[in-house]
């Protein structure tokens, strides 16, 4: 098989599932069974096949044909309708607008179904006249209006009464009007100076907050400044006292210095106490025997000795 068959023949096949897709989605059913009937219409309005059939807004059928008969001056429309669908001899079909574009569909009122149509039958036929829903709908609005015109001369033959009062509350109001108008042309000179004024100060202040904002800036540096400052100082020196703690603590555990060897030297400590007990014995034998310290020829050295002990 050639490439040239292959393609005409994918061409055919997707026109077919176009064709029937289309239809399908505008509510044709190709695989239920149908009834045609038909109606003559002297005019059809841009009528065209597949426009819908619906009753009550329900799709049940489509226009499958239309043929102008010449010699009557009348065009016979074909109805193709779902077979369940039961049509009587009174079931008229109105030709109607389906949108505001412009759609045209054929909608089927139904009436009595004691007597049903047959395949192949002709309906009752109408056009939904345009111009008539506008003339009703013109008498409808027009009753409305005048229903409106009547209540308005009530509401106004209610306030005759009291046509004095509004006219006495208006030139009030009238009156007030023009002496606020008065009062705001004696002051227009004294409300522009203050305007003015008030202008002036707003002016100003902005130029004084331009020049303090450059100060609160460099006030706002110097004091983050001086705080670095004093706590960089700070942590330095915190540093150097725990640097110069830290060497004496090793100095003392290196037994170097007099104060280490007293820590850490028992013999030391034993020297120191031994010293301070033979102290007190001296100020003791000094307190008992003062004559040995202070006679020139005191008593001779072993008994002196000898006392201490």
């Amino acid at each position: 098989m050639s490439r040239e068959i292959k393609v005409g023949i994918l061409t055919i096949i997707s026109g077919v599932l176009l064709y029937f897709g289309f239809n399908f989605l505008k509510g044709n059913d190709f695989f239920s069974s149908t009834k045609k009937y038909y109606v003559k219409y002297r005019n059809v309005d841009k009528l065209t096949v597949s426009n819908p059939v619906i009753v009550n807004g329900l799709s049940v059928g489509r226009v499958s044909g239309i043929e102008l008969i010449q010699r009557e001056g009348i065009i016979l429309v074909e109805l193709e309708i779902r077979e369940d669908f039961i049509v009587g001899d009174t079931t008229k079909a109105t030709l109607i607008n389906s949108d505001f574009l412009g759609g045209k569909a054929i909608e089927l009122f139904v009436g009595d179904l004691s007597v049903p149509k047959q395949d192949g039958d002709t309906l009752l036929s109408d056009i939904n006249d345009p111009l008539k829903e506008v003339l009703q709908t013109t008498g409808t609005v027009a009753n409305d209006i005048e229903i409106t015109i009547s209540r308005i001369n009530e509401i106004l033959a209610g306030m005759q009464g009291s046509g004095e009062h509004i006219a006495k509350t208006i030139k009030g109001l009238s009156e007030t009007i023009e002496k606020v108008n008065g009062t705001v042309d004696a002051n227009a000179q004294s409300l522009k100076q203050t305007i003015d004024a008030t202008k002036d100060l707003i002016t100003g202040m902005n130029k004084t907050f331009k020049k303090v904002d450059p100060i609160l800036d460099n006030t706002n540096q110097v004091i983050s400044n001086f705080r670095e400052i004093k706590l960089q100082e700070t942590l330095d020196k915190t540093n150097t006292l725990l640097t110069d703690l830290d060497n004496t603590v090793k100095e003392f555990k290196m037994n170097e210095g007099t104060l280490g060897k007293l820590i850490s030297n028992d013999s030391v400590y034993n020297n120191l106490n031994q010293l301070l007990i033979d102290l007190d014995k001296l100020t003791n034998h000094f307190n008992e025997y003062p004559k040995d310290f202070l006679k020139p020829l005191g008593r001779k050295h072993k008994k002196v000795k000898k006392n201490i002990q």
